[in-house]
C-alpha cells in the first residue's frame, strides 16, 4: 500500500478517493476505455426494410384450386449501412465501410440484402 500526502484512507486501508480538503481526485482513464460516457451512447445508422407478400386463389373446379403467391423482399431497395468502425487506434475510426447486406446476403430475404422477388404457383386438389 502506498501513502499519498493529503489522501484520506478508509478503515480497510483502501484509497477513499477524497483528499483532505474533501475534493474528489480525477479518475485515470486507460487507453481504449470510454470513460464517463453513459451506456449505449453511440449507435450506428438505422435499418429500413419493407417486405410485401401477395397471394390469390383461383378456383378451377369444385375439386381443383390454383394458388399464386408473390413475395417481395426489400421492395424499395434501400441500402442499409453497417455500424461504424469502433477501433480507436485505426485511422478509419468512425467510418462506415460496408453495408448490412454484404454480411447477410446469400439467403433469400436476408435483412439488408438487395431487392429479391420470388413467385410460387401451387395446385391444390
Amino acid at each position: 500500500m502506498t501513502w499519498v500526502p493529503g489522501l484520506r484512507q478508509d478503515r480497510f486501508g483502501k484509497n477513499a478517493g477524497r483528499t483532505s480538503k474533501g475534493c474528489t481526485l480525477p479518475n485515470t482513464i486507460t487507453a481504449g476505455q470510454v470513460g464517463t460516457e453513459r451506456r449505449d451512447q453511440y449507435y450506428g445508422p438505422g435499418l429500413v426494410n419493407f417486405d410485401l407478400a401477395v397471394a390469390k386463389d383461383f378456383p378451377l373446379s369444385e375439386r381443383f384450386r390454383l394458388n399464386f403467391r408473390a413475395d417481395l423482399f426489400n421492395i424499395f431497395n434501400h441500402t442499409n449501412f453497417s455500424n461504424p468502425i469502433a477501433t480507436f487506434t485505426g485511422s478509419s475510426f468512425g467510418k462506415i465501410t460496408s453495408t448490412v447486406g454484404n454480411a447477410t446476403s446469400g439467403t433469400g430475404g436476408a435483412i439488408g440484402g438487395a431487392r429479391l422477388a420470388q413467385f410460387a404457383l401451387r395446385l391444390n386438389f
